[in-house]
């Protein structure tokens, strides 16, 4: 089923590999840059200027759109702007809803975390941190991106179970062939 998909993060890290995957599938891309970014965006993509940590400057520019792809993030917030990166909203929206939760995307520039496969190989054997060691798993830019691909194409069930996680394991077994068809 085509969508309509408007993403914030387009020009980013994981937004520039994303959108010609969705493109390529069929789908209607907008996506959210600042002024003097839209350049960067993949061609095929329609460019809509805000800030992504100001609503009001894109919210009314997310309709049409049925599916909407926040990919704007850091890893560790400042306090100060800590409470912009909250998921409770997501949950109290009603809105169905799936939160991928990598704990690192290995790809281009973005590749340090290579020298701690070892400890995984061990903590993953381990008993008491197998669990730990699989959820905190490293995950390719190819993966994250298959598996945002194959979760706007197949959304999660309406509420009250709105709202899908995906964690490592399930973003690692995510295929092509999951959404291709």
């Amino acid at each position: 089923m085509r969508r309509s998909v408007f993403i914030t993060g387009g020009t980013g890290y994981i937004g520039r590999g994303l959108i010609p995957e969705l493109l390529a599938h069929g789908h209607e891309v907008r996506a959210l840059v600042r002024a003097g970014a839209e350049g960067r965006l993949p061609r095929g993509a329609s460019a809509i200027l805000g800030d992504a940590l100001q609503h009001a400057s894109y919210a009314a520019q997310v309709r049409p759109a049925d599916t909407f792809v926040h990919l704007v993030g850091v890893s560790h917030p400042s306090p100060a702007k800590a409470a912009l990166f909250r998921e409770a909203l997501i949950r109290q929206s009603g809105l169905n809803a799936t939160i991928l939760r990598p704990w690192y995307v290995l790809g281009p520039g973005h590749r340090w975390p290579i020298v701690l496969l070892p400890l995984y190989w061990v903590f993953g054997r381990l008993p008491a941190s197998r669990e730990t060691a699989h959820r905190l798993g490293l995950v390719t830019l190819g993966q994250m991106i298959q598996a945002l691909a194959a979760a706007i194409e197949a959304p999660p069930p309406p509420p009250p179970q709105g709202v899908r996680i995906i964690s490592v394991p399930e973003i690692r077994a995510t295929r092509t062939a999951t959404y291709a068809n």
